[in-house]
């Protein structure tokens, strides 16, 4: 019998041999979520949250507690998970900036040296800069400059507006678009993004605000939890989505055959949140579903960062990195599969002061064991930096800033933001030269005073 078997599957023509090698190479799915932190999900210990879909999708992965973006913000945090680079190196720190077309996206490498059909699709994937308007002045100029690049970069690339009526039901259709279209002869790659929980909150109400626990700083008021529970309501319609991706992966017999990514993009658009680089920021869900590699329903404390997925993708494939081409993520295979992982220190970067709640100003930060650093730029005494330091494992609330009590082990940190700094060749911000101390007020730091009371406040 062994003999027949092998006698026939020798006789098959040398196209049907590689189209079976085809089908055996794992498709890749990474589902992204717009501005939600990492408690945000039931699966989580969240038992205010209704994520059916998510939670069950944990139990078949590895959620990760410890799972960072690069930056707080949508455009440069993207961009990090494409191309495995910090947003410093590929320019794209500022909000609007196009990613440049010499960088190469880990989807391009997967189509050029592997034959996979790649896509991206849903919310607007923020690298191709701001264009304007198809036929306008500046989508004329981008295109002319070789700006706009992400429709040349893939095979299948739309986008939906997420402003428009019906955006998020328009998100899931491009999915099922995807996979009718896609050359079902070749492994997929696609990049699907989701509208939620980002704002306007405009999901059906099924989140009771009197009900909810409120994290520890946000000030209980009825129009907080109000705007709490809208969150979390973005944040079940997005799961439901998810639950529709995930139902036509097992339909067309897919699952077992497809590395499936769910992750964030950066921090809730709340208090301490997005724009800040507090935990709340930067930690974001990531829960992965790897047939033969993870094992289902684990856990894991593993520190990893968006960039990491760049390398650990193309080592499973046997791709070899692109030539002269520095990644700064890691290969994070030994995490997955439930080893002993220390990463090496983790930097974000945010040039930036925000008009959000509980803001910070200009920053970046470094994650090193259980410490992290926040050097706020400009803001500390004598017009030199600011440093907040805080021990994650005892206090992942960031309440106790320990850098006047353990100046030895900010030092430390902070030369290694120094280093990376220098290594990176930051554009940092400069000082303002009509700053005058005496007029200075610590305390209004993260204050916003740019917002108006609404006439008729909530009680």
């Amino acid at each position: 019998m062994n003999l027949t078997k092998t006698l026939i599957f020798g006789m098959l023509p040398v196209p049907v041999l590689m189209q079976t090698a085809e089908r055996q190479k794992p498709n890749v799915l990474v589902i992204i979520s717009d501005d939600q932190s990492v408690p945000h999900l039931g699966c989580y210990g969240n038992s205010d949250i209704k994520t059916p879909n998510l939670d069950r999708f944990a139990k078949e992965g590895m959620l990760f507690w410890r799972g960072y973006v690069t930056c707080p913000q949508s455009a440069p945090s993207r961009a990090s998970i494409l191309t495995g680079r910090s947003p410093i190196i590929t320019m794209t720190a500022r909000f609007g900036a196009p990613l440049d077309r010499s960088v190469i996206t880990y989807p391009e490498y997967l189509i050029s040296e592997a034959g996979y059909y790649a896509g991206l699709c849903g919310r607007t994937h923020h690298q191709d800069g701001k264009p304007g308007p198809r036929g306008s002045f500046l989508d004329k100029f981008y295109r002319e400059h070789n700006l706009s690049t992400m429709e040349s970069r893939m095979q299948y690339v739309k986008i939906a507006a997420a402003d428009e009526e019906g955006g998020e039901e328009r998100q899931i259709a491009q999915f099922y678009e995807f996979m009718d279209v896609r050359d079902k002869g070749k492994p997929f790659y696609l990049q699907f993004c989701f509208t939620d929980p980002h704002r306007p909150y405009t999901a059906p109400k099924v989140h009771d605000p009197a009900s909810l626990t409120l994290p520890y700083q946000y000030p209980d008021t009825r129009g907080v939890r109000e705007d709490f529970a809208a969150y979390y309501d973005e944040i079940h319609r997005a799961d439901s989505y998810f639950g529709k991706a995930m139902e036509y992966l097992d339909k067309n017999g897919l699952r077992d055959n497809t590395i499936v990514i769910f992750l964030g993009d950066n921090g809730a658009a709340q208090f301490r949140g997005k724009g800040t680089l507090y935990e709340f920021g930067i930690n974001i869900p990531l829960i992965v579903r790897w047939p033969g590699v993870v094992k289902p329903g684990t856990r894991t404390e593993a520190r990893i960062q968006s960039t990491d997925f760049y390398p650990t993708l193309l080592k499973a494939l046997g791709i070899a990195m692109p030539k002269n081409y520095t990644i700064d993520g890691v290969d994070i295979t030994p995490a997955l599969k439930g080893k002993k992982f220390d990463r090496k220190p983790m930097f974000t970067f945010f040039p930036h002061s925000p008009g959000v709640p509980d803001w910070l100003p200009a920053s970046v930060a470094v994650h090193s064991g259980d410490w992290k650093l926040i050097r706020v730029f400009g803001y500390g005494e004598k017009g030199g930096d600011m440093l907040k330091l805080y021990n994650l494992k005892d206090d992942t609330g960031e309440k106790n800033d320990l850098a006047a009590t353990n100046p030895k082990k900010a030092n430390e940190l902070n030369k290694l933001i120094d280093n990376y700094l220098s290594d990176t060749k930051a554009v940092l911000p400069i000082a303002n030269p009509a700053f005058d101390p005496s007029k200075f007020d610590p305390s209004k730091i993260g204050v916003q005073t740019n917002l108006k009371a609404p006439a008729n406040p909530p009680k």
